[in-house]
């Protein structure tokens, strides 16, 4: 039925907006707020009608490696600049990328022959076919090819009252806007329907040769911005225009700034204000102490990336009220460990971390208890287990933690050792070690009086508190080495020495043990050609850091 006289353009016309003339999509603006329980089917609608185009975009990453490219708008440019989160998907990025991402997938097994074969997009519309029988009659080559672009992305803004659903935009990049009308309100019209509103069930659309059920609760609206569709919730067409008038998400400076510090955006990348979450919708996130938390919590933005040996999610962090930069370097004990770990972790200035966040954490615990009736503060819990046990908290603690703290092992049998003694592993912690020992005893103490034996051996060693569960592991860690000049750490774990946290996984050394239990031999394949996997974390000053994983290939 037809929209209303007076509240929509007449058949085959046009509708004024923000940006001039609009050709008329699905009424957007005469469709009243849609009730709590039709939002509920709005949260769904945009994956369901979206996924198959999502699925071929994520699939053709891949495939674009082979091509070169990477001009064009970024679907920051059609979104709000009110945005509290973002998410990112491109196939055609930098040059450098997609050279580096076909050398990396060449140490894969038959990665080459999968990846430049044929159009990978075209295959996984095909397999989203199978799955969705609704779309079974929409022609990839005709109705898709012609006019999908590179790049999608995906907004969130913060809701403006209690009740209502946030802002939600997804900005899918087009070739050809008349193609992309014509595929996309295919695409539409095949999604099943949910319960039409009041104002009827479809709306003509200029220049189609079909009805658009856009009047549906499960019907997103959509318009075009610069080289992107805009999708939208229904009913919310206006409110995400009237947003990316006033500025789009490319033009927030803190959000510009935050990327241009994260680099190279690879792939896929992502970013999120948790604290202007807080700020903009602190009344809806629960309890006063949840909000001012996440006020605290500030932004991150990360990135999936290719390099010629290894494939990273690297991210930064900014804003992070309670995370203060360190007041020395400590350099990390974990590059001179025995050159045969297989596995380690470390962390730096763990001593000071712990202090400056301990009066948040006590502050969170008595927050916390509270409600479950505790007459206790958390202080006065930890001042009476100090006089009972002679341990104190967070000084103790700080002291066992120390300025680096390495933990690791080699590989080795341990299906055959007898018990905890023979395991070959330790702790090698940088502290002063003769408050570290008198904690020790102090532990040792408390597990005889409650009946048990505290299953550790511990040496101090120049400014190293060296802890194991048995003798062999203590004489092992006391060892040390040239681990750090591996290329397997080294690739795996940047700036290792200097990083507030470091974990490192050698597979190449471990994998024997879990490569007969995979039977197909393509996986096991491809199992093998993983060389190293690691994590780093750095803090580059108050509430700024940075971190790195990666999975690095033979």
């Amino acid at each position: 039925m037809p929209p209303p006289s007076g509240d929509g353009p007449p058949p085959g016309g046009h509708q004024s907006g923000p940006y001039g003339a609009q050709p008329y999509v699905g009424q957007p603006y005469a469709q009243p707020p849609a009730g709590r329980g039709q939002r509920k089917s709005h949260k769904s609608a945009i994956i369901t009608v979206l996924l198959a185009v999502a699925l071929v975009l994520a699939g053709g990453a891949a495939f674009a490696v082979t091509k070169l490219g990477g001009g064009g708008q970024q679907p920051a440019e059609a979104l709000p600049g009110n945005a509290i989160a973002y998410w990112r998907m491109d196939i055609d990025p930098s040059v450098g990328q997609k050279v580096a991402a076909v050398r990396f997938l060449s140490t894969f097994p038959k990665s080459n022959g999968d990846f430049t074969t044929g159009d990978i997009r075209k295959k996984l519309w095909d397999a989203a076919q199978k799955d969705n029988p609704s779309i079974k009659d929409i022609d990839y080559d005709r109705d898709i090819k012609p006019w999908l672009g590179d790049r999608l992305g995906m907004s969130v803004s913060a809701p403006h009252q209690s009740g209502d659903d946030p802002m939600v935009a997804v900005a899918l990049q087009v070739k050809d806007e008349g193609k992309a009308r014509e595929g996309i309100d295919k695409i539409l019209a095949a999604v099943p329907a949910g319960p039409a509103t009041s104002f009827g069930a479809s709306a003509p659309i200029p220049g189609g040769t079909h009805e658009l059920v856009a009047k549906d609760s499960d019907k997103p609206d959509y318009f075009f911005h610069g080289d992107y569709a805009v999708f939208t919730m229904p009913g919310r067409a206006a409110e995400v225009r009237s947003a990316i008038d006033e500025g789009p998400l490319s033009d927030n400076t803190t959000f510009a700034g935050d990327m241009d510090d994260l680099g190279e955006p690879g792939i896929v990348s992502g970013w999120a204000d948790l604290g202007g979450l807080a700020e903009r919708a602190g009344d809806l996130m629960g309890p006063r102490t949840r909000a001012e938390q996440l006020k605290k919590a500030g932004r991150f933005a990360v990135a999936l990336r290719f390099d010629s040996d290894y494939l990273e999610l690297a991210g930064i962090t900014r804003g992070q009220e309670s995370t203060k930069a360190p007041q020395d370097e400590v350099e990390s004990a974990i590059t001179s460990l025995p050159d045969d770990t297989a596995v380690a972790v470390a962390l730096s200035h763990g001593d000071q971390i712990i202090g400056n966040a301990w009066d948040s954490f006590m502050k969170l615990a008595d927050d916390q208890s509270q409600p479950l009736g505790s007459t206790q503060s958390a202080q006065q819990l930890l001042d009476e287990f100090k006089e009972r046990y002679g341990i104190a908290l967070p000084e103790d603690l700080q002291t066992l933690v120390g300025r680096n703290l390495v933990i690791a092992a080699p590989d080795q049998d341990f299906e055959n050792t007898s018990g905890p003694e023979d395991v070959i592993a330790g702790v090698r912690v940088k502290t002063d070690t003769g408050k570290a020992t008198e904690v020790m005893t102090k532990l040792e103490k408390l597990a005889r009086d409650e009946g048990s034996e505290l299953p550790l051996v511990h040496h101090a060693k120049g400014d190293s508190f060296l802890v194991a569960t048995g003798q062999p592991g203590l004489d092992w860690i006391a060892r040390g080495g040239r681990l750090g000049d591996s290329d397997s750490f080294r690739l795996a774990v940047p700036g290792a020495k200097t990083a507030e946290w470091v974990s490192y996984v050698d597979l190449d050394d471990l994998e024997h043990h879990y490569l007969g239990a995979i039977k197909d031999d393509e996986e096991r394949e491809f199992v093998k050609s993983l060389r190293s996997f690691g994590m780093t974390a750095h803090l580059t000053g108050d509430g700024e850091g940075s971190f790195s994983i990666r999975l690095v290939g033979n």
